[in-house]
């Protein structure tokens, strides 16, 4: 169980953390703060995931880099601070792409989705599932059923910012846009477009 994940990740980091090697200890680092965040423990979970982050920095590890920053976010987001949430899932998602994690790319841009839907961005969050829906066909890469209540969550609140017609029209056309593309027009870019007045016009469209 996760109570048990835990007590073993803690002994594991305590090895690495004696042999000195920084790639075992940012993995320990990595998989301890799942299991506290499993558990609910996010006050634990954050320092942990931003050791690992350090870490995985100062090694040149891009996947772990990419696996810290996607965790961080979720833990802001839990906290209600979207705004910091976006560049952390953004660097995320870009690094995946660079490297082929295309499992971790789908779920960023998922969570980008649930984050930037708050923000006031509706059309670009239902671009966002339409681009991880995209790469998760293209791929073969399923949700993790951890996943899937969250994600509907998401996708509840983003039918009810833009409509249910407006939300297939705007997540089939983010399946044919490209990642820096639909990045640029996020809230965290100041050269982005206007996302009130971008609703403001789907709501026109179901009129």
């Amino acid at each position: 169980d996760a109570a048990r994940a835990v007590h073993l990740y803690e002994e594991s980091l305590v090895h690495w953390r004696e042999l000195g090697d920084l790639p075992g200890i940012a993995l320990a680092l990595g998989n301890l703060g799942e299991a506290c965040d499993h558990l609910g423990d996010f006050t634990r979970a954050e320092p942990l995931y931003t050791e690992c982050l350090e870490i995985s920095r100062q090694v040149g590890d891009r996947q772990g880099i990419a696996f810290a920053m996607s965790h961080l976010a979720h833990l802001v987001r839990k906290r209600g601070e979207n705004a910091q949430a976006v560049p952390l899932f953004i660097e995320s998602a870009r690094i995946c792409q660079e490297i082929g994690d295309d499992a971790r790319l789908a779920e960023a841009l998922e969570g980008l989705a649930g984050v930037v839907v708050e923000l006031g961005a509706g059309p670009d969050a239902a671009r966002l599932l339409g681009l991880a829906d995209a790469i998760r066909q293209q791929t073969a890469t399923p949700r993790l059923a951890v996943h899937q209540p969250g994600y509907e969550q998401d996708v509840a609140v983003i039918e009810a910012t833009v409509g249910a017609d407006c939300l297939t029209v705007f997540i089939r056309e983010g399946t044919t846009m490209s990642l820096d593309r639909l990045l640029a027009r996020l809230p965290d870019n100041g050269d982005g477009p206007d996302a009130s007045s971008e609703s403001r016009a789907a709501a026109d469209l179901t009129r």
